[in-house]
């Protein structure tokens, strides 16, 4: 069991790492119904509006009910309250980032890593970066990303990826 594990793991990354695609795009084009708030708005609100970085998500509750949004590290929220008391607000989850980080990768060898983040989408992020050892010096790599913050680790990933040997690399990457 060890050695087929060991022998095929590259594709049992990729299995895991597109499982997470799969919720990624779920979760995207099936958004969040407003449902009934915790706390209700209070007679001469029209709207709350709560950020919690402990799960990088935002509550807003409305005269609609509430809706929680995520919101990833590389992302960013804009409100914009009308004159009219009504609001708009929307969530920055996909774009492109220049984000550095350094970790550790296993491929054929375990290998240092300087890596950039260069595009998120929800928790998903694409990486490229140059992992070190001693024979070879240097592999370039590019690979793709999810974002650990659900275990309280929002500035670290997990990344699957495919490096210049023509071999899948396991990693942890940390941005900084």
């Amino acid at each position: 069991m060890i050695n087929i594990i060991l022998k095929h793991w590259g594709k049992i990354v990729l299995a895991v790492v597109m499982s997470m695609g799969v919720l990624n795009i779920k979760s995207c084009l099936f958004p969040n119904k407003p449902v009934k708030p915790d706390v209700p708005l209070q007679e001469n609100e029209k709207m709350r509006f709560t950020v919690n970085p402990k799960k990088n998500s935002v509550i807003i509750v409305t005269e609609e009910g509430q809706i929680t949004k995520y919101v990833p590290p590389s992302g960013s929220v804009t409100v914009t309250l009308q004159k009219d008391g009504s609001h708009k607000s929307s969530v920055r989850n996909k774009g492109l980032c220049f984000t550095p980080g350094f970790g550790v990768g296993f491929a054929d060898k375990i290998r240092f890593l300087a890596d950039v983040e260069f595009a998120y989408w929800n928790r998903l992020t694409l990486h490229t970066g140059i992992g070190f050892n001693k024979n070879p010096l240097a592999v370039g790599y590019a690979g793709v990303g999810y974002n650990l913050d659900q275990i309280g680790m929002s500035n670290s990933s997990f990344v699957g990826s495919y490096t210049t040997k023509k071999v899948y690399m396991l990693s942890f990457v940390a941005r900084f």
